[in-house]
């Protein structure tokens, strides 16, 4: 009796320390095939397994795992992916077994050969409402579940479930920084083509300003003239006074020109911004 104990505590030591091993190693990997490899690697030191399926659900996405002796896949999927069983599993949360006509079934959804699939379990976890994971275990020959089974499979599908949900943040963050980027990137061409715009009109009332100066200079330069003899020999202003007139006549017609040209240019340049 005493030799039994002795041996369940070394089974289990052995147990706790390839899982310690398996968890250490599954912390590294930096994406889902870095997991598919520990899982590949790996697993056979923590349980005799032929066959192991891990659906991962966050919100609307859903990561599929299988891992066999030697080969693995992992892949984004969607809830469609899941299998009859997986379904009701979801549905009920509720560990199973199959066997006779639901075992075969199950092998042929699985793509497995019937004579190799002498068993098919099942277990649901959802320690959180946004979260799910589906994990079903097909024994190895031979192979007997145990209650430490049990406990590495629990202890399995917690390493997973935090390792999938880390790079489901990961791949969230990147993705919103994409979106930020994204829109930065919009409003830096925006404020740049902004910009551009508004020094094209600068540059066009500048153009039009420095083409009509003359224009504008020769009537006042008349006026400031006539002021001039205004002030010299106030007896004049009779005679002075029309042509004063006349040339501040020519000035304004001068300015409304060039503020209807500059407004032309303006509506233009907006219309074109559009």
């Amino acid at each position: 009796m005493a030799a039994e104990h002795t041996g369940g505590r070394q089974a289990y030591r052995i147990a706790y320390e390839a899982f310690s091993q398996f968890s250490a190693k599954l912390n590294k990997a930096r994406s889902l095939q870095d997991i598919e490899r520990c899982l590949t690697r790996n697993l056979k030191y923590l349980i005799g397994f032929r066959y192991l399926r891990v659906c991962f659900g966050y919100g609307e996405r859903w990561i599929l795992s299988i891992t066999e002796p030697g080969k693995g896949q992992i892949e984004d999927t969607t809830i469609a992916a899941l299998l009859s069983f997986e379904e009701a599993l979801l549905d009920r949360g509720l560990p199973f077994t199959l066997a006779g006509a639901e075992l075969a079934t199950a092998a042929q959804a699985l793509e497995i050969d019937p004579e190799e699939l002498h068993e098919l379990w099942g277990w649901s976890f959802d320690d959180s409402p946004n979260r799910r994971v589906l994990l079903s275990l097909a024994p190895g020959p031979g192979y007997q579940l145990s209650h430490k089974d049990v406990t590495i499979i629990r202890l399995l599908a917690d390493a997973l479930e935090a390792k999938l949900l880390e790079i489901c943040l990961f791949d969230e963050v990147a993705q919103k920084n994409r979106r930020i980027e994204s829109i930065l990137q919009d409003q830096a061409a925006i404020i740049h083509h902004q910009t551009a715009d508004l020094e094209d009109k600068n540059r066009k009332l500048l153009e039009i300003l420095s083409i009509n100066a003359h224009n504008m200079r020769e009537p006042l330069t008349r006026i400031m003239g006539l002021l001039g003899l205004l002030h010299s020999d106030a007896s004049m202003a009779e005679e002075l006074m029309p042509m004063l007139e006349v040339s501040a006549q020519d000035l304004d017609t001068t300015l409304q020109k060039v503020i209807q040209l500059a407004d032309t240019e303006v509506n233009k340049a907006t219309a074109a911004s559009e």
